[in-house]
């Protein structure tokens, strides 16, 4: 009696080694696996399952986060804009993570002639300020006039923009960012030693993205 219960329980053993060596009745299924994405494909007759790429996440190397597929090719702010129309106080604060900021007005403003100027700074702290500049037309011109007093500039490259420098300005304390796109140019400043914490071609390049999308952004 035990030799043959012994024999039974072999013979089950070998059977379910068998199911399990033929993949339970059928070929495995195809698992193709590529950079973006892995797909398997199941057995006819069984569920198949697809697992989507996901997408691919920033390297940090990119200059601008605005796509130029989204920009207009002129400002889409109506004429005579002034600079509290395009840069708000938010804007300002989530490129450079900080609160508190208030607006603060330039005397050369021009914002009727086009050329309108205006800044942001924490209050009760002028060293803070940062200053941004439009020229609406004559761009090319008012850009190669602003490089002359430009020292040590730094290209950074991007599709939202003809041209970008970065480099120290004539005074010696301040960062000055040129920007040109068509007709426009574009400038803002800041206080080297006060946002010595930043890369200036980083600190220069997102607030340049920013201001662009707010200038040009349908």
């Amino acid at each position: 009696m035990m030799k043959k219960c012994a024999a039974l329980l072999f013979l089950v053993l070998v059977v379910a080694v068998g199911v399990v060596a033929g993949g339970c009745g059928g070929s495995e299924g195809d698992t193709t696996t590529s950079g973006e994405a892995v797909t398997t494909t199941a057995d006819a007759g069984e569920e198949t399952t697809t697992t989507a790429a996901a997408e691919e996440e920033p390297t940090g190397d990119e200059p601008s986060i605005t796509r130029a597929a989204d920009l207009s090719d002129t400002i889409v702010l109506p004429a005579g804009f002034a600079m509290n129309d395009a840069v708000t106080v938010a804007d300002v604060e989530a490129v450079v993570g900080k609160t508190g900021y208030v607006p603060f007005p330039e005397a050369n403003s021009n914002a009727a002639a086009g050329s309108p100027e205006g800044s942001f700074l924490l209050a009760g702290d002028p060293a803070s300020k940062i200053r941004f500049s439009v020229w609406a037309k004559d761009g090319q011109a008012k850009y190669d006039t602003g490089l002359k007093f430009v020292k040590n500039p730094e290209e950074v490259a991007a599709d939202i923009w003809d041209k970008l420098i970065v480099g120290d300005a004539e005074s010696g304390t301040e960062v000055t960012t040129l920007v040109l796109r068509g007709d426009v140019c574009m400038r803002i400043m800041w206080n080297a030693e006060y946002y010595g914490d930043f890369d200036r071609l980083d600190l220069g390049a997102r607030l340049a993205d920013m201001f662009v999308a707010k200038l040009f952004k349908e």
